[in-house]
């Protein structure tokens, strides 16, 4: 008896598109170049008759968001598949953190430092403190325009104005453009409170008359034994202070 080879005819050769779809012009406009989409294998299941594709998805975000897109399948003969992906940028690490100490209660202090453009034009930004970052800092400007790269930069100024002593006052300030992102950290320290030494009074509390009286020492026990009867505030009114032997 002569066996049969059964021979299982495998899929048809598919050809496969894919891209990523995103929520509007604006959106792609911002992610295009920061989300890219690869197909690194393809393989079938002939029992199954399944195809497995494996994509590798490269996300580079140059600041946080929280987005959707889809990774959209397109088969010739099979049809289309359409796969959404949630897009999560958290904050990233500080580029810089700055520490200064105040000048005085109710006193501006500042600070200055360049940040220009990563690219050979100028590009609009806005600067602003993260939610919970104490009100007693500013920025300025709060809007503009970075200079190129090649050039020194647009000058931002960081001002500190405490309001009491001995606190702590912490800050997050972001300036950000329409691809980049950049987070400091800021610390500011009121100055050091220091009591005044060697200081005259105002006021005289001296009595010159007083002092140039001359001083008369008292024989407390004479004077109690001339006493005759307890005082008012005693707690036997009246009562005689020596007791009496006839």
């Amino acid at each position: 008896m002569h066996g049969t080879r059964i021979h299982r005819e495998l899929p048809k050769k598919r050809k496969f598109q894919y891209e990523i779809e995103f929520t509007s012009e604006a959106v792609k406009s911002n992610l295009e170049s920061s989300v890219a989409v690869y197909l690194v294998q393809k393989s079938c299941n002939v029992k199954s008759e399944a195809i497995f594709l494996v994509f590798n998805l490269i996300f580079t975000p140059k600041k946080p968001m929280r987005t959707k897109v889809t990774l959209k399948i397109e088969c010739v003969t099979d049809g289309i598949w359409k796969f959404p992906i949630l897009l999560t940028a958290t904050e990233p690490d500080v580029d810089d953190v700055i520490d200064f100490e105040g000048v005085g209660l109710f006193k501006e202090a500042v600070i200055d430092f360049r940040v220009s453009s990563q690219t050979r034009r100028t590009e609009p930004f806005t600067a602003y403190f993260l939610p919970g970052s104490d009100p007693e800092f500013f920025v300025k400007p709060k809007s503009g325009d970075l200079l190129p790269y090649n050039t020194k930069g647009t000058l931002i100024t960081v001002g500190f104005k405490p309001r009491m002593y001995s606190k702590s006052y912490k800050a997050k300030l972001a300036i950000q453009t329409a691809d980049m992102y950049w987070l400091y950290d800021i610390n500011g320290l009121p100055q050091e409170y220091t009591p005044p030494m060697n200081v005259k009074p105002k006021i005289n509390t001296t009595n010159k008359i007083y002092d140039s009286l001359p001083t008369r020492q008292r024989n407390f026990l004479r004077e109690n034994a001339k006493l005759l009867r307890t005082g008012v505030s005693s707690t036997i009114k009246g009562a005689p202070m020596v007791t009496k032997h006839k």
